[in-house]
């Protein structure tokens, strides 16, 4: 089962959001703001992160310890690029939330599996 944790200060938000993916069975963990975050990813194996930007400094420095300590993590940023321009080329993709909830799902559902089966075309390779 693949483990997603969902950073976002707008509860509502962030609650259907998780609903969405524990209905199609991914387990979901929920952190208001990045140092939540940083106390789930300590006690948790998480796959993806969604992260909807908070303060610009608080984001920065919380893309800087997942390059250094969980560089294997993939990130999608919720927000309009132009606001954030290092944070949004920091992450593995990108989320317009004016496309709706499932667009999300599909981004994320596409990110997760498209890594398992390169590992897995790999593996057979080598």
């Amino acid at each position: 089962m693949k483990k997603i944790l969902i950073v976002d200060s707008d509860p509502k938000e962030r609650l259907l959001y998780a609903k969405i993916f524990r209905t199609e069975g991914f387990k979901v963990y929920e952190a208001i703001d990045a140092w939540e975050a940083v106390e789930v990813l300590l006690n948790y194996c998480i796959d993806l992160i969604i992260l909807n930007p908070g303060p610009k400094e608080t984001d920065q420095e919380f893309l800087d310890l997942l390059e250094i300590d969980y560089a294997y993590l993939k990130v999608i940023i919720m927000d309009t690029p132009a606001r954030d321009q290092d944070a949004f080329f920091r992450a593995n993709d990108y989320f317009d939330r004016s496309t709706g909830p499932y667009a999300l799902l599909h981004k994320a559902t596409g990110l997760l599996f498209r890594e398992d089966t390169a590992d897995i075309h790999y593996a057979l390779v080598k």
